[in-house]
């Protein structure tokens, strides 16, 4: 065997060698490729439902603001609507004629003089005279009201408030959800 052979022979197992370690490597890197590959794809997963449950959580939350959001406009609109009404009412009782207030009054009296037996009538500017000659009861100083009067007892320690003011909102507290109720068709 010459030298020749020889050196082939050891190109050719070398060549072998070369060709099996670079398979091997080739398979090794597919293998780390595979490998990485499934592995991104779990993590690309595990982030895809991370972001999916926390979009939810964020529609979720940002849905329940914009229905608190929504209620509470709907409320301060309809607080608007029964503030506004309520003030239509006051100005109407402002409004009304001499001939149907009178009336009213004559009503509102009888209950003060039973109460009081006498006394001082306090009214707003203008409507003294509606109040002049009753039995055991003077005009006083005006006051600051859309109508009606206060009845004080001489001494001072009773005072029966029946201005149209206070007795409206009395009212209007007392039935505060049934009016509402009436305004808004709810039933």
């Amino acid at each position: 065997m010459g030298l020749e052979h020889i050196v082939e022979r050891i190109v050719a197992e070398s060549q072998a060698e070369e060709k099996r370690i670079i398979s091997e490597a080739e398979a090794e890197r597919k293998r780390m490729l595979e490998e990485a590959e499934k592995k991104r794809d779990e993590i690309l997963a595990k982030y895809r439902q991370l972001i999916e449950e926390n979009t939810a959580q964020v529609e979720q939350r940002e849905a329940a603001r914009t229905e608190v959001e929504v209620k509470k406009r709907l409320l301060q609109a309809r607080k608007e609507i029964l503030d506004e009404t309520q003030k239509a009412v006051l100005e109407h009782f402002r409004s009304i004629p001499n001939d149907i207030r009178r009336r009213y009054y004559s009503a509102m009296l009888k209950q003060a003089v039973r109460e009081l037996h006498s006394g001082v009538i306090r009214c707003r500017k203008g409507e003294e005279h509606l109040f002049s000659g009753i039995p055991n009861f003077s005009v006083g100083e005006n006051i600051d009201c859309i109508g009606g009067f206060l009845a004080e007892s001489r001494d001072g320690s009773v005072i029966l408030d029946m201005r149209f003011d206070d007795i409206i909102r009395e009212i209007w507290e007392r039935n505060a959800e049934e009016i509402s109720s009436t305004i808004f068709q709810e039933r």
